[in-house]
């Protein structure tokens, strides 16, 4: 019987421990789903303001385009170029997109109730070593609520310092979200974020963004490259072509940096003299040389060559080395560029130049990197608008009462099964535990019946199979238990019948080691005192192992201990015992012997052997 103290008791049960995990569960997954319908529905807010906003924004998008487009061209160096009739033809154009924008937002924004103000943020981002986020990088314009009209917020200068302030509200709320968002990814879609209160009304506001670009062409370059981007790499000709595709992307952002008038640092691949002997014709061809005698433009263009070849190193003429070896020439030289050639773009008419040659040029920007560049610099601003948030939101605050009430509804009714629904399984695992305890108890005739086909019906005849053998082992083990005994005891009388010491004479010694591979064997040896001075000695071994090779060894010591004293004769002395034997005894037993008598006095032996191993003399 198993010892009560060593059996545990119940603390946390089954029916807790399935209730908890059941509660866990159903926790888990209520969340999840509640989860994912706020998410939806969130979209879906989403989406429905992205439409409005693109609606809204659409209609004056081509006005903000053109209107930036001549911005541009009035506070650039081109504006030099321009002649009185186009700087007047273009500040009249850019006071007409103006207007035609004041009206449409000033009437759109008295319609709508949901609006609350419009944005144009001027992207004007001119260096590629400057930082995107400084504040002379991005202008900030806002359209009056009432009347339309734009008015400036913030205007610096170039180092930073407000030389004009505006009355609107600050660019705080457009800076780290709307203008931060397309400086820093490639998207040609609206974007739709979120500003804090601006005022003491604690309103807040939902804004949204649509990038605009130099030239309608400009975003589908993008949205291609975005396309590109989501391509899934299954094979090895997709790859393939996805590394073709990449190499012209990274071309043409190359060529659009460059024409942008951005100062992109690259590495010219000159790798044949004819090469380079192109790049020296350009330089050659951009140097003012009429101010020189023969003799120094001769010098001139041997160390110009001259530098430019040692400036070659592993195929590779950096950029940065082509200017360098420009400027120390003309210094030298005291000559300028022709008067043809501007500075400010002579090093983009010379990558059109080497394009056109088929030199090809690398640099140290990923494909990624060149991209966001061209972006940054394509991007000629932001049109946006404000909107008001509760607006959109308080169906969407109502929406999440709804929901989290229905979890809470599905939550407690959930709960409400978890604790009843183990009450099933407990009656079956009760069935197994009475029944494991009765088997415990010594009772192997007891059989658990559970209905069903589940795990447990199947521990159950699992656990009838068991106790059935375990009845059988134990008999099986009583029998094998009084079998051991009279083994033992067998073993034991075996002992008894083997000497149990040598005989001891001066000048001979004996010895013997015997271990029986089981219980009882039938293994033979004996020392037998024949008197005058003679010992007899007997080796056996009777074939097979156990109680039946035990008694057939007994029998023939028995034989021999009668018969070795009124026999001298070895050979018949076996004789008689063989011819016993082989009367009394089964036919599958055979005994194999060794008999010798020796005499004491001469040391001399006479043996004779019945199929037993040959005795051994070593001497020496």
């Amino acid at each position: 019987m198993a010892n009560k103290r060593n059996v545990r008791k119940v603390r946390f049960g089954i029916r807790f421990k399935f209730s908890i995990i059941m509660i866990i569960g159903i926790t888990f997954a209520s969340a999840l789903i509640g989860l994912a319908v706020y998410n939806q529905h969130e979209n879906k807010i989403k989406d429905t303001i992205l439409r409005l906003s693109g609606t809204i924004l659409k209609g004056v998008a081509d006005n903000a385009e053109k209107y930036l487009r001549i911005r541009h061209v009035l506070y650039s160096d081109k504006a030099q170029e321009l002649s009185p009739a186009a700087t007047r033809q273009l500040v009249e154009d850019l006071k007409k997109t103006n207007s035609d924008m004041a009206d449409y937002f000033s009437t759109i924004v008295r319609k709508e109730e949901i609006l609350d103000i419009a944005f144009l943020v001027d992207v004007n981002w001119k260096d590629i070593n400057v930082q995107w986020d400084r504040r002379d990088q991005a202008a900030y314009h806002y359209f009056n609520r009432k009347t339309g009209k734009m008015f400036e917020l913030n205007m610096y200068n170039r180092s930073g310092e407000i030389i004009k302030d505006g009355k609107g509200r600050d660019d705080a709320q457009l800076k780290p979200t709307i203008f931060s968002y397309y400086m820093q990814n490639i998207d040609t879609s609206s974007y739709l974020t979120f500003s804090k209160s601006r005022r003491s009304d604690g309103k807040e506001f939902v804004v949204v963004g649509m990038p605009l670009f130099n030239y309608k062409k400009d975003a589908i370059l993008y949205r291609n490259y975005q396309s590109f981007k989501k391509t899934h790499l299954t094979s090895g000709e997709v790859i393939k072509e996805y590394r073709r595709r990449q190499e012209v992307f990274q071309r043409v952002f190359i060529r659009r940096i460059i024409d942008n008038g951005l100062n992109l640092e690259y590495d010219l691949v000159i790798n044949s003299s004819k090469k380079l002997n192109r790049v020296y014709a350009f330089m050659v061809s951009t140097i003012n040389t009429r101010g020189l005698r023969n003799s120094q433009r001769r010098d001139m263009q041997k160390e110009l060559y001259s530098m430019l070849k040692k400036s070659v190193e592993d195929n590779r003429m950096p950029l940065f080395r082509l200017k360098i070896i420009l400027n120390t020439i003309m210094e030298k030289y005291k000559t300028d560029l022709k008067n043809r050639v501007e500075k400010n773009t002579l090093w983009k008419s010379f990558y059109r130049y080497i394009r056109r040659k088929g030199i090809r040029v690398e640099t140290a920007y990923k494909t990624d990197e060149l991209a966001l560049i061209s972006f940054r610099k394509d991007l000629s601003g932001i049109l946006g608008i404000f909107l008001l948030r509760d607006v959109f939101y308080n169906e969407m605050l109502e929406n999440r009462k709804d929901i989290l009430n229905l979890i809470l509804s599905i939550l407690l009714r959930a709960i409400v099964v978890a604790l009843f629904f183990p009450t099933f399984l407990i009656r079956a695992v009760s069935t197994l535990e009475e029944g494991a305890t009765e088997i415990g108890k010594g009772n192997l005739d007891k059989r658990i019946v559970l209905k069903g086909s589940d795990e447990l019906g199947r521990l159950a005849d699992i656990i009838n199979v068991m106790t059935g053998n375990l009845k059988r082992a134990q008999k099986e083990m009583l029998v094998k238990q009084r079998m051991q005994e009279e083994l033992t005891r067998a073993q034991e009388i075996q002992s008894a019948l083997l000497p149990d010491s040598f005989p001891k004479m001066s000048g001979l010694e004996f010895g013997a080691y015997y271990m029986a591979q089981t219980e009882s064997g039938g293994d033979y040896y004996d020392f037998i005192d024949l008197g005058s001075g003679k010992l007899g000695i007997a080796i056996a071994d009777v074939s097979g192992h156990g109680v039946g090779s035990g008694l057939v060894m007994a029998m023939t010591r028995t034989l021999l201990h009668t018969y070795c004293k009124t026999e001298q004769n070895t050979k018949k002395l076996i004789e008689i015992i063989n011819d016993y034997l082989y009367k009394n005894t089964a036919s599958n037993y055979f005994v194999t012997m060794f008999y010798g008598i020796l005499d004491l006095k001469t040391l001399t032996i006479k043996f004779s052997s019945a199929g037993h191993n040959p005795g051994i003399i070593m001497r020496n």
